[in-house]
């Protein structure tokens, strides 16, 4: 791999945005506030108050045996919910996959040894997308559960996946701080483009 000078490294430096994996989880890995305001932007249903715990790059443990998984950002707020909040920049044709692997090391940590199952704690799994993964053209898309033989009938897993689409082309849906978060995404590449 080629070294590269120190000038190179500042230049990167320089052109770094939130895309970059270090920015984002530095920026909100490290914030509670800003966390806070980003949950309730994106999930402003559950009206979050507090985030009591926040972990930027959480990594589970990782054996040679079974792929590990790092969390850009691990937070649980006042309810005892737990939420990944992740950047993906390129399309690499496997989200769903990639969403159950990641919801499932988050639900490993939403029941704790000796409780039940009805008090498994809810979790989020949140992909913030630069690209628009179903072709729909949404900027929000959810997964849930569904029973196969009635779709209108939701399997209550306590798992909710929300894949944010940077590339939508109708926002009418969202509110205006969705669409500014999207944009400022979306932007960030186009910006770093033209340099």
């Amino acid at each position: 791999m080629k070294k590269l000078s120190e000038q190179e490294l500042e230049k990167r430096w320089q052109q770094a945005t939130i895309k970059r994996d270090v920015i984002f989880t530095k920026t909100f890995g490290d914030n509670k506030a800003l966390t806070l305001e980003l949950l309730n932007i994106i999930l402003p249903e559950l009206k979050i108050k507090e985030i009591i715990d926040i972990v930027p790059e959480d990594r589970q443990k990782e054996n040679i045996v079974y792929r590990g998984v790092r969390f850009d950002v691990y937070a649980k707020d006042e309810k005892g919910r737990g939420y990944d909040i992740e950047m993906q920049v390129v399309n690499h044709h496997d989200l769903g996959k990639r969403i159950a692997f990641y919801q499932n090391k988050l639900s490993s940590r939403a029941l704790n040894p000796g409780q039940y199952f009805f008090e498994k704690r809810d979790t989020y799994v949140i992909f913030v997308c630069d690209f628009d993964y179903f072709n729909q053209g949404l900027p929000i898309y959810h997964t849930t559960m569904r029973l196969e033989e009635d779709l209108n009938k939701v399997v209550d897993t306590g798992e909710y996946n929300v894949i944010l689409n940077s590339r939508a082309k109708d926002f009418s849906s969202v509110s205006p701080e969705v669409k500014a978060f999207l944009d400022y995404i979306r932007k960030c590449l186009m910006n770093l483009l033209k340099m």
